[in-house]
């Protein structure tokens, strides 16, 4: 089944699947990882449904209670979306890691109720495909957020709103084509942007024009044959850009410490912006 069908007939699956006031509870295990203490799942299993009303149960360590949980960690599950009473439940988590365990998707308000969090680590997961519009909003003291080894393909353009916070963000290894020309406007604060490993063709020009900070840029071993010719022009901070593996340019193509305009002239073959438009791309998949 192609993705794009995948995707919709689990969007269509989950709003028709009503719970009826369904519910499952599911169960915390707390222990210490260095200093911060945690709340760790392993092998847990939450129905594909929105809808559902999940409880999160278990026997906290003795003086310790929901307010102290700090970190949050789910492995090796089956779990479709961001569960968002996991913040309600623990307002105070500032690590939240989810690994190997069937995401498919981050809904839009996944994390309206985690105010505390400054760390997004979700990787290695196969199933997940998408970013829904308003992902991250609400989490505003947010740092990093890595999205590395996923299957991810459509970012909506208002995925990361709000994260005027955020200073590292890594989409490497996943199977991005195309990026809409706002997705990161509002990430004033961004200092190191990783897509390598993805399947981009195009830089349009406004990309990063709103992301002033940028310290490191890595787009290696994508496919991009064209460049919009102000792609660099908002970037004063730019200090290390990685290009090598794409189609205009060579296989080595590094730039340590480099201004704009030499930038702009290594390269020139990359300057053949296609005339062709991708206004309201993919915009069906969220509406």
């Amino acid at each position: 089944m192609k993705p794009v069908i995948k995707f919709i007939c689990l969007w269509i699956l989950t709003w028709l699947e009503v719970a009826n006031g369904q519910s499952v509870d599911i169960v915390c295990s707390y222990i210490f990882i260095g200093s911060q203490y945690m709340c760790s799942f392993y092998g847990l299993e939450v129905p594909n449904n929105e809808q559902y009303h999940v409880t999160i149960s278990g026997d906290h360590m003795h003086g310790f209670s929901d307010y102290n949980v700090q970190r949050l960690q789910v492995w090796s599950s089956n779990v479709s979306f961001v569960l968002p009473q996991f913040f309600t439940k623990f307002p105070n988590v500032e690590v939240f890691d989810i690994r190997s365990s069937g995401l498919e998707r981050i809904q839009s308000n996944a994390f309206m109720n985690a105010g505390n969090l400054r760390i997004v680590s979700m990787i290695d997961d196969l199933e997940f495909i998408a970013i829904y519009p308003n992902a991250f909003l609400g989490a505003t003291k947010l740092e990093t957020i890595s999205l590395n080894d996923n299957n991810i393909q459509f970012i909506h353009e208002s995925a990361f709103n709000g994260l005027t916070s955020l200073k590292f963000l890594y989409l490497q290894n996943n199977k991005i084509s195309y990026l809409p020309t706002n997705v990161f406007s509002s990430l004033i604060s961004l200092d190191t942007l990783d897509l390598s490993r993805n399947f981009l063709t195009t830089l349009d020009e406004r990309l990063l024009s709103n992301n002033f900070r940028l310290f490191t840029l890595s787009i290696e071993s994508n496919q991009i044959s064209s460049i919009g010719r102000n792609f660099f022009s908002n970037l004063f901070e730019l200090l290390f850009l990685n290009l090598s593996g794409n189609e205009c340019v060579n296989d080595s193509w590094v730039v340590d410490v480099a201004s704009s305009n030499e930038i702009r002239q290594s390269l020139f073959p990359c300057y053949n912006y296609p005339k062709t438009s991708f206004h309201g791309y993919n915009h069906e998949i969220y509406s």
